[in-house]
């Protein structure tokens, strides 16, 4: 199925990539606006727009997402890069995947600063991972050339989190969280992580439930889990962040409550910044509400104030800093 995509989606003009780093791949899916020779790819550097998932998806489920906020997309940057992380749901599903931390993000690290994206969407694991990188670029660490010298691109100018992890005000909300994370990999009927990963699960996902059930049952999963330490979490770290961010948090998420958003809104450093609440949907908004969340990014993304009607979907929540 997910080839048949890949072929579908290489005729409106996407083009796929492989990545590799070391014996493992990473995919890119990537669709650009101006054409080669054009000043811009030459002289100007090609505004892109990167979008890392979470845990198990596919770059396929942010797709729709973008296709719905695609005008809004277009004027502001010439080239969207969907990021398939190995052994997820996605084109390479079936390619072994990252079995720690430390492996993944000196992979995405590698891939973000050769891309060198103007703003970073990421969802859950992606925005914990948007959110280290832009860290990293706003302490001077990183983005290096292949010879290590430090090169002109200072990071993204914006992030776009949406229900991003990695941060929690005490040991107890982390502990919770962990502890929601081990009971997935625990639940045979998957009652548990379905409730977690949705508020209105979506009709079709019926027929992909055992797949997503199988992934959460993996040893190389659990293994990938397990290799989390205290160093990857962002409470020391976030201070360095420079980037513009937005944080998109959601009405009924188990997984990561909005508790959890509300300290993220108050540990965002002193950057412009827009904290927005999707209304009636869980952790995975793409999935249960793919028309309210682009109605969202079409919003920050053109830089325009709430339409009137914008009301019934979400709601602009007031800044800590």
């Amino acid at each position: 199925m997910h080839w048949a995509a890949k072929r579908a989606l290489e005729a409106r003009g996407y083009r796929w990539e492989l990545r590799r780093k070391g014996e493992l791949k990473l995919g890119v899916l990537r669709k650009s606006w101006i054409k080669p020779g054009h000043k811009r790819s030459s002289e100007l550097g090609i505004r892109r727009l990167v979008i890392l998932p979470g845990l198990g998806d596919s770059p396929l489920s942010w797709i729709p997402v973008f296709g719905l906020a695609q005008a809004a997309v277009r004027r502001s940057y010439d080239e969207i890069v969907y990021v398939d992380f190995p052994g997820f749901s996605g084109f390479l599903a079936q390619e072994r995947s990252f079995h720690s931390m430390d492996l993944l993000l000196d992979a995405v690290f590698d891939l973000l600063d050769s891309l060198k994206p103007d703003t970073v969407l990421g969802h859950s694991l992606g925005g914990w991972i948007a959110a280290l990188y832009a860290a990293e670029c706003g302490k001077g660490v990183r983005p290096l050339s292949p010879s290590g010298k430090k090169m002109d691109y200072e990071g993204p100018r914006r992030m776009l989190l949406v229900l991003p992890a990695g941060l929690f005000e005490d040991q107890s909300q982390r502990e919770r969280w962990q502890d929601s994370i081990a009971q997935f990999m625990t639940d045979e009927a998957g009652a548990e992580w379905r409730s977690h990963a949705f508020h209105r699960e979506p009709l079709w996902f019926r027929w992909v439930a055992a797949d997503a059930r199988q992934f959460l049952a993996r040893d190389d999963v659990r293994q990938f889990l397990k290799s989390v330490r205290d160093e990857h979490y962002l409470d020391a770290r976030i201070p360095e962040i420079r980037s513009e961010t937005a944080l998109l948090w959601t009405e009924h998420d188990r997984l990561l409550p909005l508790s959890v958003g509300e300290y993220w809104m108050r540990r965002i450093p002193n950057t412009i910044h827009h904290a927005i609440l999707l209304k009636g949907v869980g952790h995975s908004p793409h999935l249960e509400n793919p028309v309210a969340i682009a109605s969202v990014l079409s919003r920050l993304i053109s830089s325009k104030k709430p339409h009137r009607w914008s009301s019934r979907w979400w709601v602009q929540l007031n800044s800590t800093r």
